[in-house]
């Protein structure tokens, strides 16, 4: 029986699909605002990945939520994934990335 992916190999999966590629650096785990995220793209395009055991509860959905404001009012792009939509829609999660690398949304801050 196959193990599930460590969030880490997930963000990567994500996150390195044409950044490194394109010379674009990928920072897993950076704390930014007083938390962690799970990928940071460039200087400002964040990619956040919500595993079922830390994002089910209404208090964590209301931390997730405002911690999203915060980051948007330090001009970061986020991006928010469930853990389902990566491992099962990789493909359309990572097409979404790419969408976001196109303008340089990456590059904002």
């Amino acid at each position: 029986m196959r193990s599930a992916p460590s969030r880490e190999r997930i963000c990567t999966r994500v996150s390195k699909t044409r950044s490194a590629e394109r010379g674009v650096p990928v920072v897993q785990q950076a704390r930014i605002a007083g938390r962690f995220v799970d990928g940071l793209i460039g200087t400002s395009l964040l990619v956040q990945i919500d595993g079922f055991a830390f994002h089910a509860s209404s208090a964590q959905r209301s931390a997730d939520v405002a911690h999203d404001a915060e980051l948007r009012l330090r001009g970061y792009t986020v991006l928010r994934f469930t853990y389902r939509q990566v491992v099962h829609k990789r493909a359309t999660v990572q097409r979404t990335v790419q969408r976001a690398l196109a303008p340089q949304l990456h590059m904002r801050r």
